[in-house]
């Protein structure tokens, strides 16, 4: 598995295949933070890529 950052993210149109299924649900980072503690956002790896974004932003290294 893979986790990527898109920066400068720009939203367009989705090509999927009839299997696949993307939802960009755009969140501040505080927001997304919150909702993993409220249990809102319960897939880890959606709580891994959000806690790995929040320690790049800020500089922090505390997952790795």
């Amino acid at each position: 598995m893979h986790i990527y950052l898109a920066v400068d993210f720009v939203k367009k149109e989705n090509n999927l295949e009839e299997d696949e299924f993307l939802e960009v649900i755009e969140l501040k980072i505080e927001d997304a933070l919150s909702y993993i503690k409220s249990g809102k956002i319960k897939d880890a790896k959606t709580i891994i890529g959000i806690l790995l974004t929040c320690d790049y932003i800020t500089g922090e290294n505390r997952i790795l």
